[in-house]
């Protein structure tokens, strides 16, 4: 004869369906496209080398993205929580040269309905590759790019602006200035990068923001003039006769 306990039953569905429930929340992500909120700050611009087409900068990324196993928290319980175990878009600066040096950190905000995003911000100082054009020297324009992309393929991650802070360009703290201008205005572009050359139909989610620096023509109009005239006053000064 069969004895069933309903209450037995009851119980061990509710904690299997707790389980599955958060186990869910943490992987469906993985079916879903999720979007990421990107915004740079460049804190300090450095050097500009037009002959190695590579800059030096500090530069402050921003990535935004909703987790929904944590709406509705305290601060207090955020206290215990270990970001790490939760989804992570994997970003990453895609035109770094060497091993730049990185600070990350996460924290979690809400918005007026409780719904929670995991911020994770990188402070990245380093020396950054750029294609620089020479074609209009010395009245050249050139762009200083900052590529952030994801590790994920774009369909699981797409990479887009942040709607509520703007890219910012620190002008007073540009090393270069004798020798460039510096602009506040900024551009991005929405890319795809190929994750297997074998294979282009994967592909993962990338963003650039630029901004640009004027050369200053002057500055190399005036060293030329007194090169120029330190040569000549050397070739008349063998002329003249004794």
């Amino acid at each position: 004869m069969e004895v069933s306990c309903p209450l037995m039953r009851n119980s061990y569905l509710e904690k299997l369906f707790s389980f599955n429930t958060v186990s869910f929340n943490r992987n469906i992500r993985r079916f879903n496209e999720v979007r990421v909120q990107i915004v740079v700050q460049f804190a300090k611009v450095g050097e500009i080398d037009t002959l190695k087409e590579q800059y030096s900068a500090d530069v402050i990324v921003k990535g935004k993205w909703r987790e929904p196993a944590l709406d509705g928290q305290t601060h207090t319980a955020l206290e215990g929580i270990d970001i790490k175990k939760y989804w992570s878009p994997k970003l990453y600066i895609e035109n770094t040269l060497g091993d730049p040096k990185e600070n990350i950190r996460h924290r979690v905000n809400f918005n007026d309905k409780g719904e929670a995003y995991i911020v994770e911000k990188r402070v990245i100082k380093g020396t950054f590759m750029e294609n620089l054009e020479l074609n209009d020297f010395p009245f050249d324009v050139q762009d200083l790019t900052v590529t952030v992309a994801s590790e994920l393929p774009s369909y699981e991650v797409e990479l887009i602006e942040d709607i509520d802070e703007h890219h910012v360009v620190n002008r007073q703290s540009f090393v270069d200035e004798q020798e460039w201008h510096l602009y506040m205005h900024t551009e991005t572009e929405k890319k795809e990068l190929a994750i297997d050359q074998a294979d282009a139909t994967v592909r993962r989610s990338a963003l650039s923001v630029k901004c640009r620096a004027a050369r200053r023509p002057g500055y190399f109009v005036w060293n030329i003039f007194m090169v120029t005239v330190s040569v000549n006053l050397r070739y008349t000064f063998y002329v003249i006769p004794y």
